[in-house]
Parts: C-alpha cells; structure tokens; sequence
C-alpha cells in the first residue's frame, strides 16, 4: 500500500504563522488543512521533491510561496490559498489547482513562472499580473476549460511554453504582452484573446486561436508537423474584422514560405480563419 500523507489538521485557535519558513519535501505527501499567516513576510519557501497538499476549509492569510522544488497543491475547499501575495514557481518546481469550481488565488495576487510548472487542472482563476519569465502554463485536465480571464500575462522569456495537454481542453489568457516569445504544445486548444507580445510563436501541436492581428511584424511564426503522432499545430487566426496579420518569416510543416499572403485556402492543413502576411522586408526577432 502507498504511505499514508501526513496530516496537519485545522487549529481550534488560531492560525499558524507561516513567515520565513523553509519547507524540504520528502517523496511523500504533506498535507495541511489550517490557516497559515505569513503577516506579508518572507513566507514559505518549498524544497525536495516530494508533495504539500494545502487543504482545508479556511483561508490562508498574507502568505508568500516560493517553490524551488516538489509540488503544491492548492487546495481549499473554501478560503484561498493565497488572497494577495507572491506565488513564484522555480525551475523544478509544480504548482497545481486541485479545485476547479473554486477560487485559489485573489484578484491581487502576483504569479511568477520562473522556469517551473503551474497547472491549471481545470480551473479558473482571476489573477491579475503573471509573469512568465520562462517554464510552462499549463492546463493538464481532461474536457475542461481552464482561464485566467483578468491577468495581463507578460512573456519575458524567448520559448513561454503553454501547454494544453489533451485535445478536448482548452486554456483561454486574457492578455499576453511582453518581449518574450510564445511556444505552444499538447493537443489542445490556446486562445489569446489580446495580444501584444513582440517574440516569435511556435506551434508545435494543437491550436492557438488569435483574436486580435497583434503578431509582430518582425516576429517569425512556426506551425510544425509531429510526425511521431502523425498530427501538426494549426494556427486559428479568428479576427473579427477580416484582417490580415503582417510576420517576418512564416515556417509551416518544416518550410519557409517566401513573401506573400497565406490562409486556409493556400495552406488548409496549417492556418484557419483570416490571413498571415509574410514581409520579406522585415528583419526577424533572433
């Protein structure tokens, strides 16, 4: 039988003070159903490889979460996990929503992927600042549909990958900015609904729908084919007004495509919706 997690239940009188805390995980599970306090200090930062599930039904106040390694769940029943403070995720590092019709994290909480995983799992939430310097936003649930329908997601890093695991899910971002670059992967479905990011889109499988022609004119896009599942991205280009977004360099299925305009109809298996331009004329985002 597989070990037991170690419960921390709910304290009668007062919640625990969480502020400069270092917590190793172990490969087991910890998990932890009470209110913690960070008193917007230093907080808790998370260590090893093995789980903290932070459960319960009451709300966790003012707590700051650095996770260097291991995963967090956050899982309240009721309250949130985090109602205002700094969620960073590391390299090595999971963050993972356990209660999809539920609410995680307030609306002024700050999220940063430094190089680590947050898993959507189905939920929503309403963020409003996620940094995303490098690492993967993710929504790994079955036939669900995951948002983040307030935040303004700014893309530092060169290759931000979104990953939508299995093809009947969906990840929606309300606002992807930056000077970062924006990779896509799973067999899922991405919608921008605005963007105005400056790097370069690749995708690598499933669909990113955009709503808006924001691409940037110097940016090179990339729909690959997988020849391993026998599938390829499909680049969705859902702009209401009919326009036709201007790149650098358009690669599809491994070719570059020599300056002209291309759409369903010139490549079908690759682009839907309007139109991509291809400006011989602009110098590429290296």
């Amino acid at each position: 039988m597989p070990p037991r997690p170690c419960i921390v239940p709910s304290s009668r009188l007062k919640p625990t003070v969480a502020s400069g805390a270092t917590l190793t995980l172990g490969g087991s599970t910890l998990r932890t159903e009470g209110a913690l306090n960070g008193n917007n200090g230093q907080g808790v930062i998370v260590n090893g490889s093995g789980t903290w599930d932070m459960a319960g039904g009451v709300g966790n106040n003012a707590l700051v979460v650095t996770i260097n390694g291991g995963t967090v769940i956050f899982d309240k029943a009721s309250g949130l996990a985090n109602n205002g403070n700094l969620n960073t995720v590391n390299t090595n590092g999971t963050l993972v929503m356990a209660q999809p019709t539920g609410t995680q994290m307030g609306a002024s909480v700050t999220l940063v992927l430094g190089g680590g995983t947050v898993d959507m799992n189905g939920d929503s939430e309403n963020v409003q600042t996620v940094t995303f310097n490098s690492g993967t936003l993710q929504n790994s649930a079955p036939t669900t549909t995951s948002a983040l329908p307030l935040a303004r997601v700014t893309l530092g890093g060169s290759s931000c990958v979104f990953d939508v695991t299995t093809a009947d899910s969906s990840l929606t971002i309300s606002n992807a900015t930056g000077s970062g670059g924006l990779v896509k992967t799973g067999a899922g479905l991405l919608e921008i609904t605005t963007n105005s990011y400056t790097g370069n889109t690749t995708i690598s499988n499933g669909t990113l729908v955009l709503d808006i022609p924001s691409l940037a004119a110097a940016s090179t896009v990339t729909v690959n084919t997988n020849a391993t599942l026998g599938t390829n991205g499909v680049l969705s280009l859902n702009f209401a007004g009919g326009e036709t977004n201007t790149v650098a360099v358009l690669v599809l299925g491994g070719v570059s495509k020599p300056a002209g305009v291309y759409n369903a109809t010139t490549d079908p298996a690759y682009i839907t919706g309007t139109a991509i331009n291809v400006d011989g004329g602009h110098s590429p985002v290296m």
